[in-house]
C-alpha cells in the first residue's frame, strides 16, 4: 500500500524537486523491505528442544558434527536415558523448522563438603556451517546464546553449576563470560602425560581383573574414598553411573586377598587414556596404577597397549610420583560456573576436586 502511494505520487508531482524526493523515499523504503526479508530469512531461535526436534538433531550430527552420524538408541541412551535423568538440550531453529545448532547440558550430582549438589555438565556443542563465520568470542555468538538458553532453564529447574571440558580453544570465551551477561567463571588447563607399559615391581597380596560391569561394591569403596581420602568435592561416583558412563571402556578392579575390591581403573579403549580411577588412598591409588600397568604388560598380546594417558592434575602428579612420564602434546581444559546465589565460583578451583577427565 505505502509503494502504490509512493509510485501515484511519482506520477503527480510538478517540479525536478518533489520528483528527486518521492523517488528517494521509494528507494529508502525498497531497501528497507529487502532488510526486513533478509532478516527473516536469517533469523535464528533459540530454544530448548522438542521431542519432535529428533530427526533435525540425528541429521546435525550426520553434517556438521565432524563425530559422524549417531542413532536415535544411541541419543537416547548417551542423554536421555542418564541416571539422573534427560539432558536438556539447548537447540538453534533456523526458517523452516531445520536445526542449525545444539549445546547438550548432561544432569548429575556433585558431592560438595558433604552435601550433594544438582550441576550440569556442558558437552556436545555442534553448529551447522552457516553458524560458524562470526568470532567465537563476541556477545552474538550462537554459541553464546545457546548458553544463555541453557543456563536460563537451569536455574528455573533448581539446577546451581554448570561445568565442562571443553576444547582448549575455548577458554577465551569462557574468560569473557561477564562482557557478555554471563556469570564469572573458573577455568584451567592441565597437561598430558604418557606413562611406558613396562614390568614393574608387583606387591604380593593384590590381583587385578577385568571388569565387565560394576557391582554395588563400588558403592563401598567409594564412600570410604570420600572419608579416607578424603574427597571435598566431586561428582559422585556410583554403581549405576560408572555403567552408564563406562559401559564401553576397558575397566580393570584391584582386589586383596580376601576379595575385596580395593580399586579400579577405567582406560579409554581409542585413545588408552585414563578416564577414571579410585582408591580410597593416595598411597592405594599409587599402588593401583602400578598393579594396572603390570597387569597390562602381563597381558600385552591381549591389549596392545603401550602407553596410557593421564590428565596431569595436582592429584595425578602426587600419585604417578616415581613414574617415568612422557609429555604428550595436548592440553586438557575444565571450566565451571555458577548460575545460583547459593554457590561462589571463587571456591570452586580444580585444585579442590577430585577430577577426572570426561567425569
Amino acid at each position: 500500500m505505502q509503494s502504490f502511494i509512493i509510485c501515484k505520487r511519482l506520477m503527480q508531482v510538478n517540479s525536478i524537486q518533489d520528483f528527486e524526493l518521492c523517488r528517494f523515499k521509494f528507494l529508502e523504503m525498497i531497501n528497507k523491505q529487502e532488510v526486513i526479508t533478509k532478516q527473516k530469512k536469517d533469523s535464528i531461535h533459540y530454544r530448548e528442544m522438542r521431542a519432535t526436534d529428533m530427526p533435525k538433531i540425528l541429521k546435525l550430527w550426520e553434517e556438521s558434527s565432524g563425530w559422524g552420524a549417531i542413532t536415535k538408541d544411541q541419543f537416547n541412551s548417551w542423554y536421555l536415558d542418564t541416571p539422573y535423568g534427560p539432558c536438556l538440550t539447548a537447540v538453534a531453529e533456523g526458517v523452516g523448522g531445520a536445526i542449525l545448532g545444539q549445546l547438550i547440558f548432561a544432569p548429575t550430582q556433585l558431592v560438595l563438603n558433604g552435601k550433594s549438589v544438582k550441576v550440569l555438565k556442558a558437552l556436545a556443542p555442534i553448529l551447522h556451517e552457516k553458524l560458524r563465520k562470526q568470532n567465537l568470542i563476541k556477545d552474538s555468538h550462537p554459541i553464546v546464546k545457546l548458553i544463555k538458553v541453557g543456563n536460563s532453564i537451569a536455574s528455573k529447574r533448581g539446577f546451581h553449576l554448570i561445568y565442562s571440558f571443553p576444547a582448549h580453544a575455548w577458554l577465551g570465551l569462557f574468560k569473557s563470560f561477564p562482557r557478555f551477561g554471563l556469570p564469572e567463571c573458573q577455568s584451567q588447563s592441565f597437561n598430558c602425560q604418557g606413562i611406558a607399559i613396562q614390568k614393574r615391581l608387583k606387591p604380593s597380596g593384590y590381583s587385578v581383573k577385568e571388569l565387565s560391569f560394576f557391582t554395588n561394591e563400588v558403592n563401598a569403596l567409594w564412600e570410604d574414598a570420600i572419608i579416607e581420602l578424603p574427597i571435598n568435592c566431586a561428582i559422585i561416583r556410583d554403581q549405576h553411573w560408572l555403567n552408564w558412563k563406562w559401559g564401553d571402556h576397558f575397566k580393570f578392579g584391584m582386589y586383596n586377598q580376601d576379595g575385596l575390591l580395593m580399586g579400579y581403573v577405567v582406560i579409554d579403549r581409542s585413545t588408552y587414556l585414563i578416564k577414571d580411577v579410585l582408591a580410597k588412598s593416595e598411597g592405594m591409588l599409587h599402588l593401583l596404577i602400578n598393579q594396572v600397568l603390570d597387569h597390562l604388560y602381563d597381558t600385552k598380546d591381549q591389549y596392545n597397549i603401550k602407553q596410557v594417558k593421564v590428565m596431569y592434575t595436582s592429584l595425578m602428579a602426587r600419585i604417578l610420583k616415581g613414574l617415568s612420564l612422557e609429555a604428550i602434546d595436548y592440553r586438557f581444559a575444565f571450566n565451571i560456573y555458577s548460575i545460583s546465589a547459593k554457590y561462589e565460583v571463587a571456591s570452586l578451583h580444580a585444585d579442590e576436586w577430585y577430577m577426572m577427565p570426561n567425569d
